[in-house]
């Protein structure tokens, strides 16, 4: 088997040298090259041909045990998914604890500061500037604590550790008015796959002949062999 291989592989190696010096100047050159691309098909063909059933006996067996594995995994995958929810949404609802606690006490740090600079400008109307200043310097240290998350980070166990990852999550809600804003250049280009297949595929159905930000060439040759 492993014979085989090398050969074909070896018969390979030496068809890309011979090809290495190819230069297509003239109609016999041409002929020369058309030659070789028949005979490097061939030589493709001769080599899926050996290796082809060796891959699907391979990817069956894969496609077996992959099915085997995931049955088997499937009630630890459900379970943990069940576990990530319960503590996750546990989490969710401490934040929103926190946030409202938070803004509680930031409004009446708002009030306090407010009823002292309201206290600083009646004191500077009677002409109490000193009194007047320190109530403004008073109003202007009043800030609210904060409120410490109720959630640890990081929860160790005899089993191990288990810790809270932050991260963003993206929804598309409108794709039109997405491409708006990367066209207003508000979003980057980067952010955006274009598929050239695709489009190629939608300018022939659609006879399209120009598209701004295209350059698209028609009648483009390309190469197909068929061997005797």
């Amino acid at each position: 088997m492993e014979t085989q291989e090398v050969q074909l592989k070896q018969e390979a190696i030496e068809l890309k040298q011979e090809v290495g010096s190819l230069v297509v100047k003239t109609q016999e050159q041409y002929n020369t090259a058309a030659t070789l691309l028949l005979k490097v098909q061939e030589r493709k063909k001769q080599i899926n041909a050996w290796f082809d059933p060796l891959i699907k006996t391979a990817h069956a067996a894969h496609k077996a045990l992959t099915e085997r594995k995931n049955e088997t995994v499937a009630p630890a995958v459900e379970a943990e998914s069940k576990i990530k929810y319960e503590m996750q949404n546990y989490i969710m609802e401490q934040d929103r604890i926190q946030a409202e606690a938070q803004r509680k006490l930031d409004e009446e740090a708002a009030r306090k500061q407010k009823e002292l600079e309201e206290k600083a400008r009646i004191a500077a109307e009677q002409g109490k500037d000193n009194k007047a200043e320190k109530l403004l310097e008073k109003a202007e240290a009043t800030v609210a604590p904060i409120v410490a998350p109720s959630v640890q980070t990081t929860t160790r166990t005899e089993a191990g550790v288990t810790s809270i990852k932050r991260h963003t999550e993206v929804t598309i809600t409108n794709p039109d008015v997405l491409i708006q804003q990367i066209a207003k250049g508000i979003v980057p280009s980067t952010v955006v796959e274009i598929s050239e297949s695709k489009l190629v595929k939608w300018i022939d159905a659609a006879g399209i002949k120009t598209v701004p930000g295209l350059a698209i060439r028609f009648n483009v040759p390309g190469l197909a062999g068929r061997n005797k």
